[in-house]
């Protein structure tokens, strides 16, 4: 992977690969610039990887954010400190690094995640 070549050491994300949770952990751990000088010089194969984060209308763009927050509120409500998505834009490096400090291996996390996505997603679309 390019990231890889360019001295951020990630998993592979495809269908059975590295968790992008894991690997935003991971990312966070590295300098914001280098971060960011890998991200350029990548960004065809990024775009290619994810085609779904390329060319996302402002719509889709307002529909994953009302997600994202609804998932980061079901969240704080259950004891899981979860960023709110808004702060990313603002300061991306602090909210990954809020990101990567949630343990994912809890029972708290394990338990409260699925409904949480649900109810994301149900609340979002409708």
């Amino acid at each position: 992977m390019c990231l890889r070549a360019h001295g951020i050491n990630v998993p592979d994300l495809t269908a059975g690969g590295g968790r992008l949770l894991n690997a935003v952990k991971i990312i966070a751990s590295y300098p914001q610039a280098k971060v960011q000088a890998a991200e350029q010089a990548c960004a065809s194969e990024l775009k290619q990887a994810f085609p779904n984060l390329a060319n996302v209308t402002p719509a889709e763009q307002a529909q994953r954010l009302k997600e994202a927050t609804v998932f980061a509120q079901c969240m704080r409500a259950h004891g899981i400190n979860f960023p709110d998505p808004t702060t990313a834009a603002a300061n991306p490096q602090a909210y990954l690094k809020a990101v990567s400090a949630i343990n994912t291996s809890s029972p708290a996390y394990k338990s409260t995640a699925p409904s949480c996505r649900s109810q994301a997603l149900k609340v979002a679309s409708g």
